[in-house]
């Protein structure tokens, strides 16, 4: 069944799914760098140490993990729609409930962003699976336009957050507009009509299939992709503003840079990936990132860090796209574990660079990048042994 066929059969219309998934993830980019963004107002306007910081991290990643599992049950019970519905409400929600957060309640801001992570969970779940149902033809390409959306969004996440950050107004106003975005989407998403979960998906035994040696390994592979990206995005402001004292628009602007490459990154891997190989774009994004990071951090070269987002931006992506070949049935199920997993990881190991900071110092701390991505090309390595589309000869 080709990809128009089965977008006739279901009665949905592909174009407006792709149209909403794209949006989607635009809106997810622009509210993840907002954080980034705030991370070092927030510390000072609360007296917070990194460690504090990390703890809210820490909360809010476990949020977006409990969202991915709640979201991957949810669709499998009752389709895409009211999961990524609900996504938009709870983005909406936590990103108006920032505007009443008042110092010095640090706590109402942890809970804030937990609203908002859960519904991003939500989105990790919900249009990633998505994704894996109606693009069935040209998968790396239009899995990284999406990918590819969430590049666009960190970028004009970074110019806002950097505008509003010179003009002083308060860091919380930066969320209004992503609210709107997110209600304007919720519209746009209820008109839609989504396409149903495979028939045949609920009749695979996930519980004998989430906890093989295969399966892990791509999941855990995942996980350092997000945490090597999120290491660099939510982190380099702090660096170069309490770190290096630098302003928060030069750092904005740094940050701007990390997502535009991060978006080049994307959209260039879904281009040349069936040329290349999908396992290959991983490795040369692990290992050009790796190489830029090393220099431009113990060189103190930190343009090379925005740098990096040239080849991290591709691995997620990819692995994403490895596991739609790999499990073409039942890949729904496989992605939320993947992504909740991948979740699981960052809420564990991203916070161990606020601890670094505070223990080793905010301009060393950021380094555990490197152990990580020599961490992440070993687990590759031994993904690509495992996986069966590649013994098929079906990828590279």
């Amino acid at each position: 069944m080709d990809q128009k066929s089965g977008a006739v059969k279901a009665n949905y219309s592909l174009p407006a799914l792709t149209v909403l998934c794209y949006g989607t993830l635009f809106l997810f980019g622009w509210t993840d760098i907002l954080r980034a963004s705030a991370i070092p107002r927030i510390s000072g306007e609360f007296g917070v140490t990194d460690s504090f910081i990390s703890i809210q991290l820490f909360l809010s990643t476990l949020c977006l993990m409990l969202g991915v599992f709640t979201g991957g049950k949810l669709i499998g019970k009752y389709s895409y729609k009211p999961v990524i519905l609900l996504c938009y409400c709870f983005i909406a929600a936590g990103c108006l409930l920032i505007q009443l957060v008042p110092a010095p309640h640090f706590l109402f801001v942890i809970l804030t962003y937990m609203i908002l992570n859960f519904g991003c969970g939500f989105i990790d779940s919900g249009i990633n699976s998505l994704g894996g149902r109606i693009f069935l033809t040209h998968t790396a390409l239009m899995v990284n336009i999406m990918h590819f959306c969430y590049g666009s969004g960190g970028i004009f996440g970074s110019i806002l957050g950097g505008k509003f950050a010179s003009a002083g107004i308060p860091w919380q106003t930066s969320y209004l507009p992503s609210a709107i975005f997110a209600v304007l989407l919720l519209i746009y998403g209820f008109t839609l009509k989504f396409p149903k979960t495979q028939t045949d998906e609920n009749a695979i035994p996930i519980k004998h299939k989430l906890f093989t040696k295969k399966l892990l390994l791509l999941a855990t592979t995942a996980g350092f992709c997000i945490v090597l990206q999120v290491i660099i995005g939510s982190w380099m402001v702090n660096l170069l503003v309490k770190g290096e004292q630098w302003s928060a628009q030069a750092a904005a602007d740094y940050m701007m840079i990390f997502f535009i490459m991060f978006t080049l990154s994307r959209i260039f891997a879904g281009l040349f990936a069936e040329k290349i190989g999908y396992v290959r774009m991983v490795f040369i994004g692990f290992i050009g990132a790796l190489l830029l990071f090393s220099i431009g951090f113990f060189g103190r070269i930190y343009i090379l860090l925005p740098l990096a987002g040239l080849f991290i931006g591709s691995p997620l992506p990819m692995v994403l796209s490895i596991a739609i070949k790999e499990y073409p049935v039942g890949n729904s199920s496989m992605i939320s574990f993947i992504m909740g997993f991948g979740a699981f990881m960052n809420m564990t190991l991203s916070q161990t660079v606020g601890v670094a900071n505070d223990l080793i110092g905010v301009r060393n701390g950021i380094g555990i990048f490197v152990l990580y991505a020599l961490l992440a090309i070993y687990l590759l390595y031994l993904t690509r042994k495992n996986l069966d589309c590649v013994k098929r000869g079906e990828i590279r």
